[in-house]
């Protein structure tokens, strides 16, 4: 029973993690549906090959979210095994658990508070403005790109007319 409670408890502390994280993305800009699959992908390792990944990757905030997450799931997968692993044992450390909760439950409300949200959003476009060059921007960003607008790569020759 133990074990089970402890996995229960992990398990939540991974949805915190996702939801802190899908927060922080959108934060940067990133729209919520990408924003918690890449999350999910990261945490996971699986799926961040797609085009939105390069999303991430171009841009110097989420990245850093991004190996926090990708270091996470790693951490999570061993975890996971080795509680595993400890069925046959009582110690499960419920308690240090259950803190961890409580720590992650609080950083969850405070990244989602309205005031805190747009204070954190404006940090990160403040990060991203002066401690980064315009060309570690995501092209994007700096053209201010809409939905429906798009970047188009087209070659001029010299014999071109």
């Amino acid at each position: 029973m133990m074990n089970v409670l402890f996995m229960l408890l992990y398990f939540i502390i991974i949805v915190l993690v996702i939801e802190i994280s899908v927060t922080l993305m959108k934060l940067t800009g990133l729209k919520s549906t990408v924003a918690r699959f890449q999350v999910i992908s990261m945490l996971t390792g699986t799926g961040f090959t797609t085009d939105e990944s390069k999303s991430i990757i171009d841009h110097p905030i989420r990245r850093k979210i991004s190996m926090f997450l990708i270091l996470f799931g790693a951490f999570s997968l061993a975890v996971i095994i080795s509680s595993i692993s400890t069925l046959l044992t009582d110690d499960l450390r419920l308690m240090e658990l259950s803190i961890i909760i409580g720590i992650l439950l609080v950083l969850t409300v405070l990244v989602k508070v309205p005031f805190l949200n747009n204070r954190l959003s404006n940090k990160m476009k403040s990060e991203m403005y002066n401690h980064y060059e315009l060309w570690e921007h995501p092209i994007e960003e700096v053209l201010f790109l809409e939905d429906e607008d798009v970047v188009m790569e087209i070659d001029i020759y010299e014999d071109s007319s």
